[in-house]
């Protein structure tokens, strides 16, 4: 299992590939679940397991889990740009709620990723 499908709780979800993505694909508004987006206690090196399924419900929530979990893939940005921009943004919104929602000890585990 991978690392995004523990956070997302996703085993065997169905990747939905690059080319065959919906369209569109529209961004998520980041104002409608401001109130919601930090949690009380954020990943630190003991509490994995709640804080996983605390902020699986708020990528719920802010629309953000596909990102998460990988099963909506980057469109080409070439033959879909919209949805490319659309989807590149919320990528970007996951990867906040995910690093306003950690320690720093915890910042050096995902500093190197590209994608949420």
């Amino acid at each position: 299992m991978s690392e995004s499908q523990a956070i997302s709780g996703a085993s065997n979800t169905p990747i939905i590939a690059p080319d065959t993505i919906p369209n569109p694909i529209n961004k998520v508004n980041a104002r409608e679940a401001a109130s919601i987006t930090r949690l009380n206690e954020p990943l630190d090196e003991q509490n994995w397991s709640i804080w996983r399924e605390r902020i699986r419900r708020v990528f719920k929530v802010c629309g953000v889990l596909p990102y998460v979990d990988g099963t909506l893939s980057s469109p080409n940005k070439q033959t879909h740009p919209d949805n490319f921009e659309a989807w590149e943004f919320n990528d970007s919104y996951a990867q906040c709620l995910i690093s306003n929602n950690i320690t720093a000890n915890q910042m050096m585990n995902v500093s190197c990723l590209v994608t949420a």
